[in-house]
Formats: structure tokens, sequence, C-alpha cells
């Protein structure tokens, strides 16, 4: 087992752990003398061909929403749907007259960096595969080492299909090697299904080892230590399913408390090719509200934050490597705004010129914010709006007027910051009339990106408790309420998405805010993006009705946008990465 020193204090929850890393020079020794031997290869992302997705979706279109959701999101061309960075790749090879295979999964994916980081502190030979799709070769050269085990990251999952597919695929590369499942979709199962179900689809995964805790970066620790040094035995090793045949065995339950500042990133460690310009970070976990849509302020624990010294720290370290582009993942970056100001002018102090872009709650803001947002690099934000309408915002939760709403994009539009709404259609309690009002509200306060998508309904989240006061019925995309269902909630975010001309449509799938940043880091203007973003609005509300029109018009137009002159720093900087 990984010895650890437990800091404990008179808030710490009796029988709960505290852990932090101990110093690194503890470890240097026993790193030099490591075996050669593989222990862990960390797994990013797999990306499974969405045409299964999209004709699955189809065969049940009657009884789900679901393909409407792929309608909102895609593009009918040449005969068939396909994402927008898939024809975003497309228009660049016809102006360009190359093939490309880009995608913003080739970001440093931050599981992938953490947990590496934090298990090579801990002496273990470690290496990662950041995005198995285009990684294949390096995918397979790993496990052909045979490694002790694969540790499988779920942050991008919703679908255990999917996971299913993935462990086949390491289990015939390697078949000896123990595989690890951990993270958000594990977590979110384990927290929210019955005993029986939690067995069912761990069964079906057929994954060796899953860790159950929801932050689990010392459960993973322990694991690999014990497939070190006891012959595989991990019976002792707390919050695990271990898997045997279709038997699910537990371990008991001792709560992690990793240290967020003891555990930060050593940046320096990994290869500048690799962060390449963009990098996300993380500097909180957790979440403080409690909106009745989410279950994150139950699952994700207690709210805590990185020290401010940290972070000044990780950010020069980024800085150094030749980083200039940031994407902060934390759900409640701005909260406290006391703490936000002082991010904002310690970014300022250091000069860092970072490009930066995070999620951003319009509540309990001042000038001074946004003035500050602007000064230390802020280039766009990811507004959780949910709804223009005041009334579906209180049965939300959210803790907003529609007013401080509209005054937070008033005032970001005009320094120049990308303002990305995001919004859904047919949560309880919505009605024509409400939809009607959050189409006057965009029209209005003219956010640059509207990212709207049809409900999905959680049968596990806080508004579930309401059921029988909204007469919901139904999960997932198929669903009903007394004021609304999911096809006719389908029919309105057509609406909103009509209604809106002021606002650039931006779909969830593959395209968003964070898509965006990952294409400026490599040279693309935001202006050329925008531009593609127009072009391809028009044919994605051309094939909603499965219609396919002659798109030589809009070809044109592309081949000419990339075969600009904007495009050349992009283009020579992608030829260098090809």
């Amino acid at each position: 087992m990984i010895t650890k020193r437990c800091i404990k204090s008179e808030n710490t929850p009796i029988g709960q752990a505290c852990w932090e890393l101990p110093d690194e020079s503890i470890y240097v020794h026993r790193l030099q003398h490591e075996t050669k031997s593989l222990d862990c290869v960390i797994i990013g992302y797999w990306e499974k061909d969405w045409n299964g997705d999209i004709e699955n979706a189809k065969t049940v279109s009657k009884f789900s929403g679901a393909y409407e959701e792929i309608k909102l999101n895609s593009i009918l061309y040449e005969n068939r749907r396909i994402s927008y960075e898939e024809f975003f790749n497309q228009s660049l090879a016809i102006a360009t007259r190359k093939n490309w295979n880009l995608s913003a999964f080739n970001a440093p994916n931050l599981a992938v960096c953490y947990l590496t980081d934090f298990l090579r502190r801990l002496g273990h030979n470690v290496e990662f595969v950041n995005f198995v799709n285009h990684h294949m070769d390096k995918f397979k050269h790993l496990l052909s080492k045979t490694p002790r085990c694969v540790a499988l990251t779920t942050t991008y999952y919703v679908d255990h299909q999917v996971l299913v597919d993935l462990v086949e695929m390491i289990r015939r590369s390697s078949p000896t090697t123990k595989i690890v499942l951990g993270g958000p979709f594990i977590y979110s199962l384990v927290s929210r299904e019955s005993q029986e179900v939690q067995d069912f689809i761990l069964s079906e995964i057929k994954a060796d080892i899953y860790i159950l805790d929801g932050q689990g970066e010392t459960t993973l620790g322990n694991v690999v230590e014990s497939l070190k040094t006891t012959n595989g035995d991990i019976s002792t090793v707390p919050n695990l399913a271990i898997r045997k045949e279709k038997v699910i065995h537990r371990t008991p339950v001792l709560p992690e408390n990793n240290n967020l500042n003891n555990n930060s990133i050593r940046w320096k460690a990994f290869d500048k090719d690799f962060l390449g310009r963009v990098v996300y970070l993380r500097t909180s976990r957790g979440c403080p509200f409690s909106c009745s849509f989410c279950t994150y302020h139950i699952n994700g624990g207690k709210f805590e934050q990185m020290a401010l010294s940290t972070l000044e720290m990780e950010m020069r370290a980024l800085c150094e490597q030749g980083v200039t582009h940031l994407m902060f993942v934390d759900d409640t970056f701005n909260v406290p705004a006391s703490r936000f100001i002082e991010i904002c002018k310690m970014m300022k102090r250091n000069r860092f010129r970072f490009k930066w872009i995070s999620y951003f709650r319009c509540g309990h803001v001042s000038e001074e914010i946004f003035d500050l947002m602007q000064e230390s690099g802020c280039t766009g934000v990811i507004l959780g709006i949910e709804s223009g309408d005041q009334s579906v915002l209180d049965i939300m939760n959210k803790g907003v007027k529609v007013e401080q709403l509209g005054w937070s994009i008033e005032q970001l539009n005009k320094r120049g910051i990308a303002t990305a709404a995001s919004l859904f259609v047919g949560f309880p309690g919505e009605t024509e009339q409400s939809v009607n009002n959050t189409i006057k509200f965009l029209n209005e306060t003219k956010p640059t990106f509207q990212m709207v998508q049809l409900y999905y309904h959680y049968d596990y989240t806080p508004i579930n408790r309401r059921a029988s006061e909204f007469s919901i019925k139904g999960a997932g995309y198929s669903w009903s309420h007394k004021t609304m269902n999911w096809k006719r909630a389908a029919e309105l975010v057509r609406k909103v998405y009509t209604s809106v001309p002021g606002s650039i449509i931006t779909p969830l799938r593959r395209f968003d805010l964070w898509t965006m940043q990952y294409w400026e880091s490599l040279g693309f203007r935001r202006e050329t993006l925008m531009q593609f973003l127009k072009i391809a609005q028009e044919m994605l509300l051309a094939t909603l009705d499965e219609q396919q029109p002659n798109f030589s018009a809009q070809q044109n137009r592309l081949a000419s946008l990339f075969s600009g002159t904007d495009t050349r720093t992009a283009l020579s900087r992608l030829n260098s990465l090809q």
C-alpha cells in the first residue's frame, strides 16, 4: 500500500481518509531503480464511429428525441450525417488539397495528465495514450509490452457500450493485463443505480477492476502498488468493485480527500510537443450550487479550491512550456468573486498573456470583474443560461434573475469577450410562452453563440423528486410532463434556432467554444471560425428535415475562406503537426 501522511483537522469527518502525497524526494531513489516493466498505461479517450449511434437513434425516432438531438448537432452532407468537426476537416481538405484528420481531443486530456503525474510521483513506470483514435500505433505498442494494468478515464462517456468495445479491444491486444475503470461515468453509475443494476452493467463492460470513489487517484495508486508487490492481490484495497466472471466483489469504502495543492500537476514533466499550445486547467472540485437538473453538487463532493499560489506555480510552468491558450474547466470558476478577482489580478501581474476561456456564472458580478477578465486575457465564456424565462429558472433553482443574465452578456459583449449561451428546451414547467420568452431574451441580448439542446431527463436529479407535481413520465430523450413532451420540445428547439438570427449556432457535438479554442491555438483566427460556423449553420438548418439541397454555393465560400491569407499561419503549423 502507498505510504502517506494522513493529515486531519477538526473539520475532517471521523473515518474519512485525508491523504496528501509525500515529498517527491522520497521517491527519487526508488524511481531510479524501478524495473523496466510497465506498471500502468493511462488511456484518455477513444471515440467510436458514431454512424452506428445515428442508425440506432433513427430506428427509435418515433419514441425518443435522440435522433432529433443528433440532427441539431450535425449536417446532412453527401447523403450522410457528419459532425461539424468532420465537415471542418473536409472543407479544409478541399481548400488545401490535403487530407486532414484534426480533432480537439488531441488537446492534452486533463485526467490523463493528472493521473500520469500522480502515479509517476509515487515511483511507478507509467505511460499514456491521450486520444486512442489518433495514436493507435502507440496504443498497440504499449499494450504489446504487457503492462500490469491499463486505467481508463471515463470523463467523456455517457454510454457503457463504448466502454464494452474499448475493453474488448484492450483484451485482445494484452489478455493478461488488468483493466481498471474509474472516473465520472463509473461514479455516477454507482451513485444512482441499485446494486443489481450496477453489477449487471459492470459485468457487461468486463473490466477487471472498478474504482468507486468520486476522486479515485489514491485508490488507483494502491491498485498499481498491489499489482507490483502482492502478486496481484488487491482484496485489501478499499473503494473497489472486482469482477470475477459475472460476480462483482466490493471492498470496504474509505472516502478519499486528496489535497488539490499537494497534487498539482508538474507540467514541466511533460514534453512540449505533447502539450502544444492549449491546456485544460482545473482550480477547484465540487460545486457550491444546487441546480435541480444536476447532481454534481451531490456527487462532486465538498466544494474545494486550489490555493492561488499553487495555480500561479502551474501557470508559470505552462508559460515556460510554450502554452498560449488555457481552458478552465471549473463549473464555477468565477465563484466566489473575491477569489476570481485575485486570479485575474495574478494573471495580469505575471504578464502571462494567456488567452483563456471558462464557464461563467452571471450572479454576483461587477464591472470591475468584467474589466479584469478582459485585461487578463479572457476571450470567451460559456454561460449556463439554461432559459430566458424567470419561472423556469426558478424551478431549476438557478438562483439568478433574467436581468442579471442580460446585463452580464451586455458587459461581456461590450468588452469583446465571446459569449456562448448554453440552454435547453423542455424542462419541467416549460411552456410555449416560456420558450418565446427565451427567444425574446436571446434576440435582445445577442450572445455571440447559442447552444440549444433538447432536454434530457435524468430520473436521479433533484427535479425528479417533484415528479408527481409536474406529472413527469419517462426518462432520457423520451419523456413528458404536464406542460410539454419531448416531441414538442424538439420542434421548439428548431424554433429557437430559426428565430434568433443574431447568435451563431454552435453545436454541442465537437464544435463548441472549447473546440474553437483548440483551433485558435493552432493559428486559426476566430473570425475565420465564425465564418465557417455561419456557413455550416445554413447547411444545418437546411437539412433538419432530411432534405439534401445543393450546397455548391456554400462549398465555394468555404474553399475561398480556407484558401485566404488568414489561414496561412494555421496551415503552416498544421503541416508541422502532420
